[in-house]
């Protein structure tokens, strides 16, 4: 499968085994009957239009489960900066109004705490048996950023 993979072009350092089980089956009667593996595969794709042709080449190489579909921002960093300045903006109105309401005004910056940029996306294929050409949207995902921001009130 790992050679089915390759063809479609999906780079080596994008292909891991995420997970290998063996275990020892035993008969009705309690002897050893053999083995049950499973390798789990987990692959990294860049370009979600090659999706459907990389599914199509694992379930071909005989992959007979495929699941576990996420997607995600790769380089958050581009994000991070943006981001982190519109939280922390929107800390500062929220406190000058809060200020404003107690007849104060914001003084300096006491204390920045931030929570990494989270991303909720989770979609699970389940069965997915022979695929022709399934259709795979990646639609658009948001980035949330939080800050807490402590003011010293004047």
């Amino acid at each position: 499968m790992v050679a089915a993979l390759k063809g479609k072009g999906v780079a080596t350092a994008d292909i891991q085994t995420s997970s290998l089980d063996v275990n020892s089956l035993t008969s009705d009667t309690g002897h050893p009957a053999g083995f049950s593996v499973s390798n789990q595969v987990t692959v990294r794709l860049r370009d979600i239009a090659a999706a459907p042709a990389v599914l199509q080449a694992a379930i071909g190489a005989g992959a007979n489960q495929a699941g576990g579909l996420r997607y995600f921002v790769a380089d958050p960093t581009a994000s991070r900066r943006r981001g982190f300045d519109f939280a922390f903006q929107d800390a500062r109105a929220k406190a000058e109004a809060f200020a404003a309401l107690s007849a104060r005004r914001l003084g300096s910056v006491l204390c920045v705490t931030e929570t990494q940029p989270s991303v909720d996306v989770d979609t699970k294929l389940s069965s997915l048996g022979y695929l022709a050409t399934p259709k795979l949207e990646a639609g658009s995902e948001t980035l949330t950023f939080r800050v807490t921001v402590v003011f010293e009130l004047k």
